[in-house]
C-alpha cells in the first residue's frame, strides 16, 4: 500500500511479501517511489514523473501491466539473500545452463495490478508470479522472435539487472538454434 500526500507522502506504508523476485521488503517499506525503482535501469525518466505518477495510481485505474525475467527454476521466493546452508548461486535461480537443454531457463512473468484507493488516498499494488517454460518459447517461431528481439534491444545494465549477464549470449544461440528445430 501506497500513501499519496500527508505525513506519509508518496511512502510505501504496508508491504507483505510471498515472492520476492531479486529484492527483499525490509529495503523497500517506507521508501518513496523514486527509492523502490532505483535499481532498475533506465528509469530516471518515470522518476522524474513519479509524484504526477503516484497521483494517476491512486484517482485512476485500475492498471495492469505485466513484468518479465529469467529463472532456471519455478521457485516463487528468490529473496536476494540466500538461507542459510544454500548455495547463492544455486538460490539465485538465474543458472542458465545448455546441460539442461530441453528447459533451460523459464520466463517468470509477474501480472501487476495497481488499484486506486481515492478515499484513503492511496494505492494498492498486486502480484501475481506465473512461470512460461523456455521449451515453450522456443517451439513457438512467433514468441522466440519476440523474446529474441526484447533480449538484443536491452541495454547492458538491463541484462545485468535481469540476470542475464553472465549467459545472455547463450540465451539468444539456443533461441536461435530453436528456429532449425
Amino acid at each position: 500500500v501506497v500513501r499519496g500526500r500527508g505525513a506519509l507522502q508518496d511512502r510505501l506504508v504496508a508491504l507483505h511479501l510471498c515472492s520476492p523476485s531479486h529484492w527483499a521488503a525490509e529495503e523497500k517499506i517506507g521508501n518513496d517511489f523514486r527509492a523502490v525503482h532505483a535499481p532498475i535501469p533506465g528509469v530516471e525518466k518515470m522518476n522524474r514523473a513519479a509524484p504526477q505518477i503516484v497521483q494517476a495510481m491512486i484517482e485512476k485505474g485500475p492498471y495492469v501491466r505485466f513484468v518479465w525475467g529469467f529463472a532456471t527454476d519455478e521457485r516463487l521466493n528468490h529473496h536476494p539473500e540466500a538461507p542459510d546452508g544454500m548455495d547463492p548461486d544455486l538460490w539465485r535461480g538465474r543458472s542458465f545452463s545448455l546441460e539442461r537443454p530441453e528447459n533451460p531457463f523459464s520466463l517468470r512473468v509477474e501480472r501487476q495490478v495497481i488499484w486506486g484507493l481515492p478515499e484513503l488516498d492511496a494505492f494498492l499494488f498486486v502480484i501475481r508470479v506465473s512461470f512460461l517454460p523456455g521449451h515453450q518459447i522456443r517451439a513457438r517461431a512467433d514468441w522466440r522472435q519476440k523474446l529474441r528481439d526484447a533480449l538484443v534491444s536491452m541495454s547492458p545494465e538491463s541484462r545485468i539487472y535481469k540476470g542475464l549477464d553472465g549467459s545472455f549470449d547463450a540465451v539468444v544461440a539456443w533461441l536461435d538454434d530453436g528456429a532449425k528445430v
